[in-house]
Formats: structure tokens, C-alpha cells, sequence
């Protein structure tokens, strides 16, 4: 059987803010610098997902943290 995947996440209102502060900060540097390249909010998560997602980890007492990467 297929299983659905999940395709949508629920922010707190301060996430939603910050990721679109963050977008057009980086789209006006962008365009500052002759670059016509737009971010979305949904392009910095999905940045995030693929770049970080491999470093999220659990301390002992199960919370979510990321790894120490070794120097």
C-alpha cells in the first residue's frame, strides 16, 4: 500500500514572518548586485531541507539538535 506523503507544514506566525523578511532581504541583495534571481519563501525551505536536514540529530534527552561537526 502507498503511503501519502506529507506535502504541507503548519509555521508559527514569527516562522512565516522571518522566512519572508529573509526572502526579500536576499532578492533585493540580488537584485542590488544585477542578479535577477527571486526567492519565495517555499525556496529557503526547501534550501534548508536539502542542505540541512542531514545534520539534525537527537541529544540525550531527546531533543532535537544538530550534530558537532568534528574540526
Amino acid at each position: 500500500m502507498k503511503k501519502n506523503l506529507i506535502k504541507t507544514i503548519r509555521l508559527k506566525d514569527s516562522e512565516s514572518i522571518d522566512l519572508e523578511v529573509l526572502s526579500y532581504e536576499l532578492t533585493k541583495k540580488n537584485i542590488m548586485n544585477g542578479i535577477n534571481i527571486f526567492y519565495k519563501e517555499s525556496d529557503l525551505v526547501h534550501f534548508l531541507i536539502e542542505n540541512k536536514m542531514n545534520e539534525i540529530d537527537v541529544n540525550e534527552k531527546g531533543e532535537l539538535t544538530f550534530k558537532v561537526k568534528n574540526s
